[in-house]
């Protein structure tokens, strides 16, 4: 800790400014009450303008220079540490330390905010050192004044969690984390490029303080208060941070056996590779090699275990769902064994037989690791129960959804696949980024009890085993066919696959989306319905009648730009001009017969309506009335399309006059030139 004259010295010129800026708003009060200034910072809009009273600024300029003297007296006697703290604060106000001055005025707009900031520092004196030794009256009182003071490092350069766990203060952590909700996570202060990620090593002035960037758990860890490690683990302190000596919280345990035995117990080292050492990375989705570390499993329909594949069919599992670009993804694989032939749906993780008796041999598979280590695939996630109190017990091939609202009529199914909500993948998915054997969860809308999820089994259980389960992630699916090539459309498990030509979203897929035109969005699920007329489809009268969800594409009457006819064909822009007017004349000439087509329907069916009896049956005229809704609505849309067209086209048709009168014009020009 610093020096207690030094920091004596550090408190009492802090203590002659808040004097000096008090004294300066008690004349100016006396002032207001006169009807002339105001002092309340959180009112007034101009608090970074200057004033036009001269009362005013003689009381901010005699102020700016007593705070200068005092400054100028003071700095010099701080230590380098006090001295820097003091600085970095008085920065934040223009105080140029050279000159020895404020380089811009004071007005009384910012007056309150400045003595606020002046006594949170003199305040974080008593409280960062109440942190050190434990005594949480002087750290509570100083969050209940400053609350945003937090996670923020004080004189030492350490947060008011990093110095109680440091010296075991226990109770003191647990306030921080639980009450006052302290980051775990938070870091003490370091260089600025070291905090902005940035290679510092060979900066001259670069010094490898452990302590700077170094996070509650790095300091238990050190010290080895492995009870504090494990407060703080559970409450999601992150084992991968690296301070400014590019040490883990690992790293700085590595010598003390009960700090390492309890990440080894809580952390998974691997799934098929084999190895006891403790990772030193989280599964990050920028790097592109894969990693064959997982078990291929399958789960017969009506059995509870869970089974390996042998060794080749691994492999072919494996290199099934690494798709590179050139190559085409396989819905579908095959598996021979000496039982026979299975195929494998890759898209529902299900495996079931060739023969006549296929649906004996149903079983559910899954991939016991990362996705995104193995594959550099995003997933989604699903939970199988075992057993679970008042369940439907005939299992089902149908993937369910986990409710997301409470419904009383909802019951569990046993040994049939429920998709996780967005909140719960999320849990899942951080877990497994970083490496975390267990995530305790409670599925609100399922059951009230809290299931521990195992990491390293893909199972979950409640605390007295009446609820059991499985877990496993499925490829993410998006649509790859040539409309969204540059773009994420995700499919769900009710859509049906034809045309979406379905692939598993990598994560070079989404840099690639990422990296290209502005233009080319990402779009959420939802999205794809409004791709649907993007499909090619020929409609005729008997297309009504057959399907209500059939439209007419128009998006396949094109109206070709001029840019457009000039890439295809090297032509002059006269003749693109041609080409352009004849191909848009066709476009009107198909609406036009695509309108009296259905012009024709529409009559031959008021027509039929007529002539028929009065005692038709209700269902027939309603069908009826449905097919002329539907044909009126479809002669309306195009309507729409063709005065869209042709306004388009007269448009342009201008544009392109107009630009071959200037070509015309400039070609005059250079003859005569």
């Amino acid at each position: 800790m610093a020096n207690a004259e030094d920091e004596a010295r550090l408190q009492s010129c802090l203590k002659t400014i808040i004097e000096v800026v008090e004294e300066t708003m008690k004349k100016l009060s006396g002032q207001e009450e006169s009807g002339h200034f105001s002092v309340d910072g959180a009112l007034d809009t101009n608090i970074y303008t200057f004033t036009l009273d001269a009362e005013e600024e003689a009381l901010m300029e005699k102020m700016k220079t007593e705070l200068e003297e005092i400054l100028s007296q003071n700095i010099s006697r701080l230590s380098i540490l006090s001295r820097k703290y003091l600085l970095d604060f008085l920065y934040q106000h223009s105080y140029d330390y050279k000159s020895r001055e404020f380089a811009n005025p004071f007005n009384c707009g910012i007056l309150k905010a400045f003595l606020n900031d002046v006594q949170q520092m003199l305040a974080s004196l008593k409280a960062f050192q109440g942190a050190f030794n434990g005594i949480e009256g002087d750290v509570k009182d100083f969050l209940k004044r400053f609350p945003t003071m937090k996670d923020r490092p004080g004189l030492w350069g350490t947060t008011l969690l990093y110095s109680a766990a440091r010296n075991n203060h226990a109770n003191l952590v647990r306030y921080l984390v639980s009450k006052a909700r302290c980051s775990v996570n938070a870091q003490n202060q370091q260089q600025i490029k070291r905090a902005l990620s940035k290679s510092v090593k060979d900066d001259y002035d670069f010094v490898p303080n452990p302590s700077a960037g170094s996070t509650a758990l790095h300091g238990a860890c050190f010290a080895d208060h492995v009870d504090i490690v494990k407060f703080l683990f559970k409450h999601g302190a992150d084992c991968f941070l690296r301070n400014h000596a590019d040490e883990t919280p690992i790293d700085n345990g590595g010598t003390k056996p009960n700090i390492i035995k309890y990440f080894t117990e809580n952390l998974i080292l691997s799934y098929s590779i084999k190895t006891s050492e403790l990772p030193y990375l989280p599964i990050r989705e920028e790097d592109e090699d894969y990693v064959v570390d997982c078990f291929w499993e399958y789960k017969p329909f009506k059995e509870q275990k869970w089974f390996p594949f042998s060794e080749l069919e691994s492999i072919t599992l494996q290199g099934s769902l690494i798709v590179k670009p050139e190559q085409e993804f396989k819905r579908e694989i095959h598996l021979r064994v000496r039982a026979g032939t299975y195929a494998v749906s890759l898209i529902e993780f299900l495996r079931s037989g060739k023969e006549v008796d296929f649906t004996q041999k149903f079983a559910w598979i899954r991939c016991r690791g990362s996705s995104i280590l193995n594959f550099n695939c995003y997933c989604l996630w699903q939970i199988m129960f075992s057993k679970c109190p008042n369940a439907e017990t005939e299992p089902l091939l149908t993937m369910l959804t986990i409710p997301t609202a409470y419904d009383s009529n909802f019951k569990v199914q046993l040994d049939s696949w429920y998709f996780c909500d967005a909140k719960t993948s999320a849990q899942l998915d951080h877990t497994m980024k970083y490496r975390r054997k267990y995530i305790r969860l409670v599925l609100s809308h399922v059951c009230h009890d809290e299931l521990l999820f195992d990491f390293q089994t893909f199972s979950f259980t409640n605390e007295n085993g009446s609820i059991t389960g499985s877990i496993r992630w499925i490829p993410k699916r998006i649509s790859n066919n040539p409309h969204n090539k540059n773009k994420i459309i995700g499919i769900d498990d009710f859509q049906t696959l034809a045309n979406l030509d379905p692939v598993p979203l990598t994560t070079a897929r989404l840099r690639h989306v990422l990296q290209i035109d502005d233009s080319m969005s990402i779009t959420d699920d939802d999205e794809l319905l409004k791709n649907e007329d993007e499909y090619d489809s020929d409609v005729d009268a008997g297309d009504i009648e057959d399907n209500d969800d059939k439209y007419i594409d128009m998006n396949e009457i094109k109206i070709l730009t001029l840019s457009e006819i000039m890439a295809a064909e090297k032509v002059t822009i006269e003749q693109a001009v041609q080409k352009l007017s004849e191909a848009n004349n066709n476009s009107n000439a198909r609406l036009n017969a695509l309108e009296t087509k259905l012009d024709e329907i529409h009559l031959n069916v008021m027509e039929q309506n007529k002539n028929m009896n009065m005692n038709v049956p209700n269902e027939i005229m309603n069908v009826q009335e449905k097919m002329i809704n539907q044909i009126e609505t479809i002669q309306k849309r195009t309507k729409e399309l063709q005065d869209t067209t042709t306004s388009k086209l007269e448009e342009k048709q201008q544009q392109w006059e107009q630009l071959t009168d200037n070509i015309r014009d400039m070609r005059t020009e250079m003859k005569k030139i």
